[in-house]
């Protein structure tokens, strides 16, 4: 499940493999007797090895177990990850939004009762996603536009340039490497939309979610 712990564990194996095999384990003293043998150098490398899974376990503990291709972006005001998205602090999912039929699709907090959700991709720093066009004609790829402090994040149905988006930690989305540029602010149809943070704002965190 997690490569990076395959040279540490089989290591660790061998390490107390050695020890049992020479009858130190079974010592009353065994500390001191590896001490005084020839094995010391071991306890240095069993030292490092430990070292090395700790940290290791450490990075797993602060990161998302995966990072998904195909995802649903929700708003929380918790930024640390959980395999249960319904258990984030004041957790809110995400749908898109196109009022009044504009070319410009936003992002809008959806609450209990959707039927679906857009999944989404992140390539070069940009947003994209697959839906419908106005008025239900036709079906396009969406991209996101660059995120402009108090402005609504847009997403257009045309080719748009590199962008700063990313995912720290494999499931914060960030802007120009900072999670801290997102808030939530009503827009069109009294709808609460997605939009880049503006002082005075309450920041807000968007995470990805694996979908189904």
């Amino acid at each position: 499940m997690f490569p990076c712990l395959s040279s540490v564990v089989p290591e660790i194996i061998n390490i107390f493999c050695i020890l049992q095999n020479h009858n130190f384990l079974s010592q009353p003293h065994f500390i001191h007797h590896l001490l005084q043998s020839q094995f010391h150098g071991l306890i240095i490398t069993m030292l490092n090895t430990l070292l090395i899974l700790l940290s290791t376990l450490l990075a797993l503990a602060t990161s998302y177990p995966y990072t998904p291709s195909t995802f649903y972006l929700v708003t929380t005001e918790q930024s640390t990850p959980t395999t249960n998205s319904s258990l984030l602090r004041a957790v809110s999912a995400t749908s898109l939004f196109d009022p009044y039929y504009r070319p410009a699709l936003a992002i809008r907090l959806t609450g209990p009762g959707y039927g679906s959700l857009p999944n989404f991709t992140l390539t070069d720093g940009t947003l994209h996603t697959i839906t419908s066009g106005p008025h239900g004609i036709g079906v396009y790829e969406y991209n996101s536009t660059a995120v402009v402090a108090g402005q609504e994040l847009q997403f257009l149905a045309a080719p748009q340039p590199a962008g700063g988006l990313a995912l720290s930690g494999g499931y914060l989305l960030s802007v120009n490497g900072t999670t801290d540029g997102w808030t939530t602010c009503v827009g069109e149809l009294e709808q609460e939309v997605v939009s880049g943070l503006l002082d005075g704002f309450a920041r807000s965190d968007v995470l990805i979610v694996g979908a189904a």
